[in-house]
C-alpha cells in the first residue's frame, strides 16, 4: 500500500485525475446546459484551487469542454481567448516589457527614493509610493522585483555602518579586560556589565535592523498590490472586470479619476499602519546623520551607475505618456474624445487601437538613430517573448469563456435567482457580503481566478435585485487585489517572502487586518466619490437603487 508521503508527493496526479471523475454525477443528474456548465465550472475552480493543473492550462477547459456538452460552439468559445479587452491587455504587457528593457522604472524609482529621504519612515514611504506608482503600468511582480536589489542596497550600507559600530563597541569592552586595576575585587563585576551591555546593544541592533527590512519588504509587497488597482490595465482583474461589464465598460478615464485617489489613499493608510505597529523599535537606528548619509549614497550610486538619460529612454518614456494620453481621452465623460472626431459611435473606436498602434511604433523607431545601420529597434520581439506574460492572456481568456458559457448556459441566472435570499438586506449590507467573500477567496485562488468565479454570478444577482452591476462588481474587483496574508496569494507574495526569509506568521497577522482596512477604505470611496464620478446607476434598467437603497429614476448609457 502506498504511503502518505508518497502520496502527497504525488497528490497534484491524483487531484488532475480525481476531480474530473467525482464531479460526473453533476452534469448527470442536472442534464441541462446549466448543470453541464455547472460541471466545467467547478471543475475549473477546484483545478485552480488545487493547482493540480497549471491555472493558465486550466483556463484552456472551456475550448474542450464546452463544444463536447452542447454549451458554446468552438468558435464561440475561441473569440473568448481574443477579443478587444484581451488585446488592450496584451499592448499594455508589451508596453511595460518596452519600459523594463530600458530600464526606465529603475531611473524613476530611484530618483523618488533620493527625493523623500532616508529615515526609516521616508525610507518605507519613498519605497512604497515607488512600488505603487510603477504598478500602476507594469506588472505588480516586475515592479516588486525591481525593488528588491534598491532596497538591500540601501539597508545593507546600512547595516555595514552598523557592523563598523559593533566591532569598535565590542573592542573597547575587550579593552577593558586588559586594564590593570589596583582594586582586584571590583574587576569583575564592572568588566562583565560593559562586556554584557556591547552584546545587549548588538543583538537589539540587530533585531531592530530585521525588523526594519521586513517592514520595507511587506511594505513593497502591499503597494504593489494596492498599485495595480489605479489604472484599467493596471492588473488583469480590472480587465476582467471590463469583459463581463461589456455592454456598459468603465473607461479608462473614468477608472483613473476614481481609483487613483483611494489608490493613493490606500498607500498612505497602509504606510501608515506600518510605521506605527511595525517600525517603533527603528527610530534610533537611522537618526545618525552619518547613517542617512550612507544610504542616500547607496541609491545615489545605484543611480549614477544608469548615466545620462538616453534618446533610447526618452523615446520609450513619450511613447508611453502617449499611450495614457491616447486611452484617458478616447473618450471621457467631461469631453468630446478624438474617438468620437473620427467616428459617431462611442463603442467604434476602443482603447486597443492606441494600445497596438503604441505597440508597432516600438517595433519601427530605432533605440540609436544615429547609427541606424546598426540601431535596434526599442523592442525586439525576443525580449518581447521572455517578458510578456503569455499565460495570464489565457486566464483572462478563460475566464471570459467561462462567464459566456455561464450567460449563455443560464448556470449564471440561475445562481444569481438563488441568491436573491439576500435581498432582505440594503445594498450596502450585500456589497459587504461579497466583498468578504472575495477577501477569502482571493487568498486560496488567484485573483483572477476569484473575479473569473464571481463576477457574473454578482453581475446577475444585482440584476435581479434591481441594483446597478457596478456598484457591487467594482468593490469585489478590488478587492481580489488585496491578497496579503498568504505566499502563495500572489507572485508578489511569494518573492517577498522568500526575499525578506519571512514566517508565515510574518505575513499572515499584519495582512489579515490590513485587508479589511482595505476593504472598508474602498467602500468609503466608492459611497462618496464613486457615484459622483462613474455614474454607477446610469445602466438600462427602468427602476433601481443607489448604493444606499434609495429609489432612483435611472438613464439610458
Amino acid at each position: 500500500m502506498p504511503s502518505i508521503k508518497y502520496l502527497w508527493a504525488i497528490r497534484s496526479y491524483i487531484f488532475a485525475w480525481f476531480l474530473p471523475l467525482v464531479l460526473i454525477p453533476i452534469p448527470l443528474m442536472i442534464d441541462t446546459s446549466a448543470g453541464k456548465c455547472a460541471y466545467v465550472v467547478l471543475l475549473m475552480s477546484l483545478y485552480w484551487f488545487t493547482e493540480a493543473v497549471p491555472i493558465s492550462v486550466t483556463a484552456l477547459l472551456p475550448i474542450v469542454l464546452f463544444p463536447l456538452m452542447g454549451i458554446l460552439s468552438s468558435e464561440q468559445t475561441s473569440k473568448a481567448y481574443v477579443n478587444g479587452t484581451i488585446m488592450i491587455f496584451l499592448g499594455s504587457l508589451i508596453a511595460a516589457a518596452a519600459v523594463e528593457k530600458s530600464m526606465l522604472h529603475k531611473r524613476i524609482a530611484l530618483k523618488v527614493l533620493l527625493i523623500t529621504g532616508t529615515s526609516p519612515k521616508r525610507l518605507l514611504f519613498g519605497f512604497m509610493f515607488t512600488t505603487a506608482f510603477l504598478s500602476m503600468w507594469i506588472s505588480n511582480l516586475a515592479s516588486t522585483a525591481l525593488m528588491i536589489p534598491i532596497i538591500n542596497a540601501a539597508l545593507d550600507q546600512l547595516k555595514h555602518r552598523k557592523s563598523k559600530t559593533y566591532g569598535t563597541l565590542t573592542q573597547s569592552s575587550s579593552n577593558v579586560l586588559n586594564l590593570d586595576y589596583k582594586d582586584g575585587e571590583h574587576q569583575t563585576p564592572i568588566r562583565k556589565h560593559s562586556i554584557a551591555q556591547s552584546i545587549n546593544i548588538r543583538i537589539d541592533e540587530e533585531e531592530t535592523h530585521e525588523s526594519i527590512k521586513k517592514s520595507v519588504y511587506l511594505g513593497v509587497c502591499y503597494a504593489a498590490n494596492v498599485g495595480g488597482t489605479g489604472t484599467l490595465t493596471g492588473t488583469s482583474t480590472n480587465l476582467v472586470l471590463n469583459g463581463i461589464l461589456k455592454e456598459n465598460p468603465v473607461s479608462f478615464s473614468d477608472w483613473m479619476i476614481f481609483n487613483i485617489p483611494g489608490m493613493f489613499l490606500l498607500v498612505f493608510i497602509t504606510w501608515a499602519y506600518i510605521a506605527y505597529f511595525f517600525m517603533k523599535k527603528s527610530e534610533d537606528l537611522l537618526t545618525d546623520e552619518k547613517d542617512n548619509e550612507a544610504v542616500y549614497k547607496a541609491i545615489k550610486y545605484k543611480y549614477d551607475e544608469l548615466g545620462s538619460i538616453s534618446f533610447y529612454e526618452s523615446s520609450v518614456l513619450v511613447l508611453f505618456i502617449l499611450l495614457l494620453m491616447l486611452w484617458f481621452f478616447r473618450d471621457p465623460d467631461f469631453m468630446k474624445g478624438w474617438a468620437l472626431y473620427i467616428s459617431d459611435s462611442h463603442n467604434f473606436i476602443k482603447d486597443s487601437a492606441p494600445a497596438l498602434l503604441i505597440v508597432i511604433l516600438f517595433f519601427i523607431i530605432p533605440a540609436k538613430p544615429t547609427q541606424l545601420n546598426a540601431s535596434p529597434t526599442l523592442l525586439d520581439w525576443r525580449t518581447t517573448q521572455d517578458s510578456v506574460a503569455w499565460g495570464i492572456i489565457l486566464l483572462v481568456g478563460g475566464g471570459f469563456a467561462m462567464a459566456e458559457g455561464s450567460e449563455k448556459s443560464g448556470l449564471s441566472t440561475w445562481m444569481g435567482t438563488q441568491l436573491t435570499v439576500l435581498e432582505r438586506f440594503s445594498p450596502f449590507t450585500i456589497t459587504v457580503i461579497v466583498c468578504i467573500i472575495a477577501l477569502l477567496l482571493t487568498e486560496i485562488m488567484s485573483n483572477t481566478a476569484t473575479c473569473t468565479v464571481m463576477l457574473p454570478v454578482i453581475k446577475r444577482l444585482a440584476i435581479e435585485l434591481g441594483i446597478s452591476p457596478l456598484s457591487v462588481m467594482l468593490p469585489v474587483t478590488l478587492v481580489c487585489s488585496y491578497a496579503f496574508m498568504l505566499p502563495a496569494a500572489s507572485g508578489t507574495n511569494a518573492i517577498i517572502f522568500e526575499s525578506g526569509k519571512m514566517k508565515n506568521r510574518d505575513m499572515i497577522y499584519p495582512g489579515f487586518f490590513l485587508k479589511f482596512i482595505c476593504m472598508a477604505v474602498t467602500l468609503f470611496m466608492l459611497n462618496t466619490w464613486g457615484p459622483i464620478v462613474l455614474n454607477m446607476n446610469s445602466f438600462q434598467y427602468n427602476q433601481t437603487h443607489n448604493y444606499f437603497g434609495e429609489e432612483m429614476t435611472t438613464l439610458k448609457s
